[in-house]
């Protein structure tokens, strides 16, 4: 399982760390399903979670972003993740969001 690779490689408090602000991130846009990706609470969302990728894991360039807002939408592993916190395609929707946060920047 490609998580269990990523427990091994961060530490467990790390993780934990980052499976909390995950959730909060997941469930925040799980409140917008009626909405436009392009809206700013949204596009703020976003660039959030660019901001903790960059801080915590890697320099996450716009590119960098890009793909993976791809593989939210295309990968199943991070699709089935994402998805648990909401009841519609909510790993669908930050892929556009991502999509619309990186065209516009």
């Amino acid at each position: 399982c490609i998580f269990n690779v990523i427990v091994n490689f961060l530490g467990n408090r790390k993780w934990n760390d980052f499976f909390i602000y995950s959730q909060n991130v997941f469930e925040r846009l799980a409140e917008y399903k009626a909405e436009t990706p392009a809206l700013p609470a949204i596009q703020s969302i976003v660039a959030e979670w660019q901001e903790y990728i960059s801080e915590n894991f890697y320099p996450c360039s716009d590119a960098m972003l890009m793909y993976l807002g791809e593989l939210y939408q295309t990968d199943e592993r991070f699709v089935e993740y994402i998805n648990r916190f909401a009841t519609w395609n909510v790993a669908e929707f930050f892929g556009e969001a991502i999509k619309v946060y990186c065209c516009n920047r």
